[in-house]
């Protein structure tokens, strides 16, 4: 049997949309976005292999950026190399910073909404249990942990479980 799935530039670039300003990937993706493809027996990045195809060998420990900030765009022009100290500074100029500084709602992480752990503050401190406002609520139980124990949304008011009560359900620390 012949393997249709030759190595070869032409074979890569059918597999790239080019009919938009950035060129997509339409192979198998990363759950970030990243196109992925098999090359010589490695799975590489699409967009890293653009690059190369185009400007050929990228430096041990090169980043391969996008201007165009679109992980599956392998368009050569949206492409740039760049230190990882380049690409913090790329995302952190383009607004994609995830940090600490951002809690809460503010958070790009956030599944729920300051008025919802609120609410599940209180029906806690009312009695429902974790796995019942997990389920209402859509998230897992250890969430709702985080938020009645105050390890997380501490932005947010309303009644936290005091240690001592952790203590005497079995959940505290050492």
């Amino acid at each position: 049997m012949t393997n249709i799935y030759r190595n070869t530039p032409e074979s890569f670039w059918r597999r790239v949309d080019q009919s938009g300003d950035c060129w997509v990937w339409t192979g198998s993706k990363t759950p970030y976005g990243y196109g992925t493809v098999r090359w010589s027996g490695e799975r590489l990045y699409a967009h890293r292999l653009a690059f190369t195809l185009v400007h050929g060998v990228i430096g041990a420990g090169m980043f391969v950026c996008h201007r165009c900030d679109n992980p599956p765009c392998c368009k050569p022009a949206h492409l740039f190399i760049g230190t990882p100290a380049d690409n913090v500074a790329d995302r952190n100029a383009k607004g994609r910073t995830v940090s600490v500084a951002r809690p809460g709602e503010s958070s790009p992480a956030a599944k729920l909404r300051a008025s919802t752990v609120l609410a599940v503050r209180y029906a806690h401190e009312a009695g429902a249990s974790m796995k019942e406002l997990a389920v209402a609520h859509g998230v897992h139980p250890n969430t709702i942990q985080s938020i009645v124990s105050g390890r997380s949304w501490r932005c947010v008011g309303g009644p936290l479980r005091p240690a001592s009560r952790r203590m005497a359900e079995g959940q505290g620390g050492k």
